[in-house]
């Protein structure tokens, strides 16, 4: 169920619009920020047929409670991350708000793309909003930290 959730988000942040890095309506929560929790389980999971086609065949999963985001890599067979999910949600009675930031990397570990998305949803449906904005140049650098860290936690 997890991985369709991933697919569900993949699929999301494809169909966001797109707003500019300085436009007030992207949220900037600390998604890239180093992980705050300590020792947290890193749980390993085959991918979904669908992702697979992809050229994933791995996704590490680390819940970062002290931050309440989830951070995922995708890799390769046998190889290093290829694409990094970062998400954060907050809900209240009728609303949820969530961020997320998604970044793939080339074979040698370069960033090749990525987006941070914002997300409000509102009962009733038709209140949801959602912005899409590039990556800046803080966000690539923080995403390779990440990157390497969860790497790193999910290795030992």
């Amino acid at each position: 169920m997890k991985m369709r959730a991933y697919s569900v988000l993949l699929a999301s942040v494809l169909a966001t619009p797109t707003v500019s890095a300085q436009d007030g309506r992207i949220v900037r929560h600390p998604l890239l920020a180093p992980l705050a929790t300590t020792h947290a389980p890193c749980h390993t999971r085959r991918i979904q047929p669908d992702l697979r086609r992809r050229g994933l065949d791995t996704l590490r999963t680390i819940v970062d409670t002290a931050t309440r985001r989830t951070v995922s890599i995708g890799s390769r067979l046998g190889g290093a991350g290829t694409i990094l999910i970062v998400a954060m949600n907050d809900s209240a009675k009728r609303s949820t708000q969530g961020a997320n930031v998604t970044v793939t990397f080339s074979s040698d570990g370069r960033v090749t793309a990525g987006a941070r998305v914002s997300v409000a949803r509102e009962q009733p449906a038709s209140q949801t909003r959602g912005w899409r904005a590039a990556l800046s140049e803080t966000d690539t650098a923080q995403a390779l930290l990440l990157k390497d860290e969860v790497l790193k936690a999910c290795s030992g």
